[in-house]
Parts: structure tokens; C-alpha cells; sequence
């Protein structure tokens, strides 16, 4: 079977394993012309908004924009597994609170020896 929704162009600022927040959950299907929401199953149910997902795989549509496919969370199309539209997500950011902490330290540490 070909693949209705031939993923090309270069990759995104998203990568395999990062953590990921809904920001849209709206369940009309995004980029899917000519296929009703009918077509469409969710074998891992539908994306909630708030929810924080795992990245397994990133691509792009032919107009450039991240495609995702999520760990447990996969779309089915006519039998065939194609990606969520990126703009339904945005990256986690990470917290770097122990590396500032870290870094504070060594501060702390290099202007008591600094002094002595």
C-alpha cells in the first residue's frame, strides 16, 4: 500500500525521545484532504490537551512542516500508520536547576579560595 501522506523535506527542531505537550486537540484531522475523520482510528485513543507525550519518530510533510508519531499513540489511516501534525505540540523544556546549582557552587568555592 503507498503511503497517502509521503513524508520529505528536512527535519524539524524535534527529535526521537523528546517530551512533548499537547497544545491542540481539536479532533478534526490536520493535513488529511480528501479523508474523512470516519478513516481515522486511534488505537492508543485520541491526544488530550495538557498531556505530555514521547516522541518515536520525526519527519516532515511536503510543505516542511514536523510530522510525529508517539509512543503509544499511533494513527491509522486505511490500515496505514501516519504521523500527528507537529503543530499540535510543543517541546517540554528541560529543567536545568542542577546545572545552576552546580555552577553557583563552584562560584561560591572559587571566591572562598580567591579570598583566602
Amino acid at each position: 500500500m503507498s503511503d497517502p501522506f509521503p513524508e520529505v523535506g528536512p527535519m524539524s527542531n524535534f527529535v526521537p525521545d523528546d517530551r512533548v505537550v499537547c497544545i491542540d486537540a481539536t479532533p478534526i484531522p490536520f493535513g488529511a484532504p480528501g479523508y474523512s475523520h470516519a478513516e481515522f482510528s486511534f488505537p492508543g485513543g485520541f491526544l488530550v490537551e495538557d498531556q505530555i507525550y514521547v516522541v518515536s519518530d520525526v519527519s516532515t510533510d511536503r510543505q516542511g512542516d514536523a510530522c510525529l508519531r508517539l509512543v503509544g499513540h499511533p494513527v491509522i489511516i486505511r490500515d496505514y500508520e501516519v504521523s500527528w501534525n507537529g503543530r499540535r505540540f510543543r517541546k517540554v523544556a528541560t529543567r536545568k536547576a542542577p546545572q545552576r546549582a552546580a555552577s553557583r557552587k563552584r562560584s561560591r568555592e572559587l571566591a572562598t579560595s580567591s579570598a583566602s
